[in-house]
């Protein structure tokens, strides 16, 4: 990893794993997943909201259903 990139990762701003030698897997904090091969290019592998992201609500209870109509 070169300087800029080990600084951005520790920071902490970006989440960063190595599933193999020389490939890096970045988190970006909007959630913006990017694969970075030992050639250089770079490819988007995933938009997710990011992780401090409120979830949505799983179960509705029946006072929170919508009207009827």
């Amino acid at each position: 990893m070169c300087k800029r990139d080990h600084t951005t990762k520790t920071v902490g701003a970006f989440h960063v794993t190595q599933p193999e030698p020389g490939i890096f897997v970045w988190t970006t904090p909007s959630g913006h997943t990017y694969r970075r091969e030992t050639n250089g290019t770079t490819t988007l592998i995933a938009i997710r909201p990011p992780r401090h992201a409120t979830p949505e609500p799983t179960h509705h209870d029946k006072d929170d259903a919508p009207p009827p109509f």
